[in-house]
């Protein structure tokens, strides 16, 4: 009986979110009870609102502690710190620890006014619909009780008018046997007498059997009003309660997420080590933050996992702070990074893996021929490929691809090589780069604004949606403004055949959304690799939704895209080359155990490999499509 009302319950609830509000009261009303699964609805409702209450006040005074203890912990610590003078970082600490006292105290502030417009508000309507079910189930009982006593009415004047009825049947029938068999006068005058007090009777309960038919249909009519005005205004009270507790969640996980990030943000903006050239307050004077020179950045840096390490730069252990080369195995300080003057042994190409500012082009702006050659080629018999940058090509065919560009240069012939090598070999070009074609000084800025992008999905007004997209663009116009001009012109050539890829969705599958996944972590990564790793993993979804912007955004960013001026190629009379199984492609082999949680992959994973915890809404099939991108 309980599985059953739930089920009915879930159904009545179907209808009143998935129809509109009239056909939703309709088809409550239809139903013999209606009523019952409002109501019943209502409660579940109030239940849910008030475990939603406990949680809420036990975050707000849980937040109200963990400020009042961290006010308390930074007084005391500044207390001793103060007194103690020339020590290393003295004022970042001190001006740390005033800034935990100001945000604890904003803190405590916010949690008040959460608890004044969020759970009061809460809190009231859900009281305000628990009184009404109340009132309205008294209510439909009492008219229930009403109806059912006026059809209880109803039946006994039934029965009463069928019984005179047959009484005076009876009597009709002595009267006319008393004439038949001409009996004494008295007996005819009795027997009369008889049929005419059964002819009052039946008229009589006749009567009383009409007035209850005409009562019953009354309190029908008045239990249909009552059932309508019942189930109309429990619907208009949950979708306030629904608006209510949408309001309230939107704006305590806000609350929420700007407390964390308040208690945060300042420590992790002082001691966070800058991208560019900076200067940070150190005790009464200014340091300058250290950066990499530009044979460190020919190395493949990552956080250094073992200790007791020489130096190779000044020849001392390195005991924290290390850095070592994933290619080559350098390790040198972190301070040594600006000093270091030794090459990456791996890295030696003319092409591969050399700055981009010095690869061979008659101009400084000029793409390089490796990527005209590339992107000449797709745009010219790949475009409606499916699986076109996402599935990735035969990893022999590649290294053999990658070693005609480096000795061939641009007379490398692709008229014949499967398109799947060709996307391959080009996203290794620009994984390969010491320094990404968004370069790392640029970093944090791109990131911020793959925030703001992160956050047009939260805005519902369309005006205000535009203005935030007009000045995401302007942003990005700036950012890019201040690029080499040869990596402003590679980026803008790459979003321009990018965007002319996703024109062709329908056929190759890959979207803007799907190209950013491919691209983000590639065109625009951290300057070293496993250094704060979970932030970087968070932000490999802003880097995604930064080249997904700029795909989809591309006229307004770069102007409209000037389409491949090469004529296509004839038809092949040959069928293309195939990618063969993965299966037979070891890299594919070691990429696939990378994905397994047993962790067996005895090699870091490489800088393109760096998308972390991609945002729901680019599904698990996606994520799993783009791990396998790299051979």
């Amino acid at each position: 009986m309980e599985i059953w009302r739930s089920s009915r319950t879930r159904v009545s609830v179907m209808l009143m979110y998935s129809l509109s509000a009239q056909d939703a009261d309709l088809a409550m009303c239809r139903s013999e009870s209606g009523v019952e699964l409002a109501l019943q609805y209502a409660k579940m409702w109030c239940r849910y609102a008030k475990d939603l209450l406990t949680w809420l006040d036990k975050r707000i005074s849980l937040e109200q502690e963990y400020a009042k203890n961290i006010t308390k912990a930074a007084e005391t610590a500044k207390s001793c710190v103060t007194q103690q003078d020339m020590m290393p970082l003295q004022y970042i600490y001190t001006m740390a620890m005033e800034q935990d006292i100001k945000t604890s105290a904003t803190a405590k502030h916010t949690t008040e006014l959460l608890h004044q417009r969020c759970y009061q508000a809460l809190s009231a309507k859900r009281n305000e619909i628990d009184k009404w079910r109340r009132e309205f189930k008294e209510q439909w009982a009492k008219e229930q009780k009403r109806m059912n006593d006026a059809v209880a009415a109803l039946k006994r004047a039934r029965q009463q008018y069928l019984q005179r009825c047959e009484e005076l049947e009876k009597a009709k029938a002595i009267s006319a046997k008393g004439l038949e068999e001409a009996g004494g006068s008295k007996t005819l005058d009795k027997r009369r007498k008889s049929r005419d007090d059964a002819q009052t009777k039946v008229a009589d309960a006749e009567a009383l059997y009409r007035q209850c038919v005409f009562d019953a249909n009354a309190h029908q009519d008045e239990l249909e009003k009552v059932k309508e005005k019942i189930i109309v205004h429990i619907r208009k009270l949950i979708c306030q309660g629904d608006t209510v507790l949408k309001e309230v969640g939107f704006k305590s996980f806000k609350t929420f997420e700007h407390l964390d990030k308040q208690f945060f943000s300042q420590w992790r903006y002082l001691f966070q080590c800058p991208k560019c050239s900076s200067l940070l307050h150190y005790n009464g004077s200014f340091c300058k933050v250290r950066t990499a020179s530009r044979a460190a950045l020919t190395h493949r840096l990552r956080k250094m996992k073992s200790k007791m390490v020489k130096c190779k730069q000044c020849e001392n252990f390195i005991l924290v702070n290390g850095i070592e080369c994933e290619e080559c195995g350098l390790a040198v300080h972190r301070k040594c990074l600006e000093l270091c003057q030794t090459e990456c042994d791996h890295r030696r190409g003319n092409l591969f893996g050399v700055e981009f500012s010095l690869l061979p082009r008659e101009q400084p702006q000029d793409v390089p021929f490796i990527v005209q050659c590339c992107t000449g080629e797709i745009e010219s018999r790949a475009l409606t490929v499916q699986g076109v940058y996402r599935v990735s090509g035969s990893k022999p065919r590649i290294l053999k691809l990658c070693h005609a560009f480096e000795t061939q240069k641009d007379q490398v012939d692709l008229a014949e090589v499967s398109p799947h090598d060709v996307t391959s070999v080009l996203k290794y070009f620009f994984k390969e780069l010491p320094e990404p074609l968004l370069t790392f000084d640029l970093y944090n800025d791109f990131i911020n604004i793959g925030k703001e992008i992160q956050r047009l999905s939260e805005k519902d007004h369309v005006a205000e949606t535009a203005q935030i997209v007009e000045n995401i663009v302007i942003n990005i116009k700036q950012l890019l403004a201040r690029l080499p001009p040869c990596n402003y012109s590679t980026v803008r050539h790459m979003m321009g055949h990018l965007h002319r890829i996703s024109e062709n969705f329908e056929e190759n599958k890959m979207s803007p959304g799907n190209l950013g996944i491919v691209f983000g972590p590639t065109l625009l990564r951290p300057l070293v690799s496993g250094d704060v790793s979970m932030i970087a993993l968070l932000e490999s979804s802003y880097q995604a939704m930064l080249v997904e912007f700029m795909i989809t955004n591309h006229d307004q960013i770069f102007g409209p895209a000037p389409r491949a001026c090469t004529p296509p190629p004839p038809v092949p009379t040959a069928p293309l080359p195939e990618t063969p199984p993965r299966a037979s492609c070891p890299a594919a082999q070691e990429g696939s155990d990378s994905l397994d949680g047993s962790g067996a992959s005895t090699r870091e994973r490489p800088r393109s490999l760096e998308v972390g915890n991609v945002p729901c809404y680019f599904g698990l099939l996606q994520f799993q499509q783009m791990n396998t991108l790299i051979y």
